[in-house]
């Protein structure tokens, strides 16, 4: 089965490249990372302990991404003979459609309000309650959860000035706070997407950012990764006792556990009553859920995390049962969400309609130019390239995120101008 999956990757990326003179795509973005991950998994980890992944989860990685492939096929139809405004460079009158005053000025006041948040947080409770609980109290909440939220789109835009223009060293220097705001809540996927996003946004504006970018991305994301869950032990007073061992095994736990776990479903799928278009139905009811859920107290519609029987417990991803190499995990990847209770035709429909979504949103801004669909675009890829891990998309936050994009398209707009009596701004 694994040959079979390198062969569709292969095939694929001939497709791409001779038929729709395409390198980059939706499909090396987000499926490219599955077929990659399966097939180091089972050529390479399993000999240092990790399970494999079953052929019942390769054959739907297989299906799967065949399909979301053919989602793409029906953009690059829809798309053809379409000029696109973004190939190697931007020319240069469209390097800065935003107000980076604009930009600068909003972000430094949520990074200042969150800044104070922590400070406040930790002058009330002091260090050993912030630290218990998993660092819980540093997670944002509230208003500030969406404020920083709405930053997201914004920081890859300030990075990417610094680039163009490296004495505006306070663009680089907010970057940083963010970062650093992103790594102490903890939460892996926060610092990791940002990271991700600042890269294709950098690589999108400029393809010569790509090769040099992705291996600084590549080794970021470990050091991140690593750096995230030393931080922790350090301030638990556990450093000493964990060796560089478990920092390796637990990174790829992370990155090829949830299609390890996938066996969970692809292999027991009688047992779970969602399929693909509930999946579907979950995501477009995230948002409306948020604003239900705060006037009632209840959401509509499936929620496809409920249903599926790993979240009772933990399943093991190697084959020892103590040590640190001993890994286990709670998570299965959004394809493997999609394909639910095994039903075919609802796990090809959606797969198609994810590839179409996709692709349309990359071609969207290969034509377009503008920064409302490329910081858009990024957000949405961000997430979409971790879904190997887990699904984001039914969270309100993921479409918080894009619909922001969309606002700061018009706010920030170079072309839009306030006037404060008689002048303008």
């Amino acid at each position: 089965m694994e040959f079979f999956l390198l062969g569709l990757l292969v095939c694929v990326t001939i497709a791409n490249r001779l038929l729709f003179k395409k390198r980059m795509t939706s499909f090396t973005l987000i499926m490219g990372p599955y077929i990659v991950i399966s097939l180091l998994n089972n050529f390479v980890a399993v000999n240092f302990g990790f399970y494999r992944i079953t052929d019942n989860t390769l054959f739907m990685v297989l299906i799967g991404c065949f399909t979301f492939f053919v989602g793409n096929c029906v953009v690059y139809s829809a798309y053809s003979g379409r000029r696109l405004v973004i190939k190697d460079t931007i020319p240069g009158e469209r390097e800065d459609i935003l107000s980076i005053p604009r930009v600068k000025w909003y972000v430094s006041a949520v990074l200042a309000a969150r800044i104070l948040q922590l400070v406040l947080l930790f002058l009330k409770n002091g260090l050993e309650a912030m630290i218990i609980n998993d660092f819980e109290l540093m997670l944002t909440r509230g208003a500030m959860g969406h404020l920083m939220i709405s930053v997201f789109p914004l920081i890859p835009v300030l990075f990417y000035h610094w680039v163009l223009d490296k004495k505006d060293v306070y663009c680089l220097l907010l970057t940083a706070i963010y970062f650093i705001l992103a790594f102490v809540e903890t939460e892996k996927a926060q610092v990791l997407t940002i990271t991700i996003a600042v890269f294709l946004y950098c690589t999108f504006k400029n393809r010569r950012n790509l090769i040099k970018g992705g291996v600084i991305v590549a080794a970021m994301i470990a050091v991140l990764f690593i750096g995230n869950y030393a931080s922790k032990f350090i301030l638990q007073g556990y450093f000493d006792k964990i060796g560089a061992e478990y920092y390796t095994y637990r990174l790829w736990n992370y990155i090829a556990g949830s299609l390890i776990n996938s066996r969970a479903v692809t292999d027991m799928f009688a047992m779970i009553r969602v399929n693909g278009f509930d999946y579907l139905a979950d995501v477009f009811l995230a948002l409306p859920n948020l604003f239900i859920k705060g006037l009632t107290g209840m959401e509509i519609g499936p929620d496809v995390r409920v249903e599926i029987p790993y979240i009772s417990d933990f399943m093991a991803v190697t084959i020892y049962e103590t040590g640190r190499k001993a890994q286990k995990g709670n998570v299965i990847s959004t394809m493997t969400y999609i394909f639910g209770n095994g039903n075919w035709a609802a796990f090809v429909a959606v797969m198609i309609i994810w590839g179409i979504i996709s692709e349309y949103i990359l071609m969207r801004m290969y034509t377009d130019g503008r920064d409302v669909s490329l910081i858009g675009c990024c957000c949405y890829m961000a997430f979409s390239m971790v879904s190997f891990f887990g699904t984001y998309y039914t969270s309100a936050s993921f479409t918080e995120r894009l619909i922001y994009c969309l606002i700061w398209g018009v706010l920030f707009s170079k072309k839009l101008r306030f006037r404060f009596n008689g002048g303008s701004s």
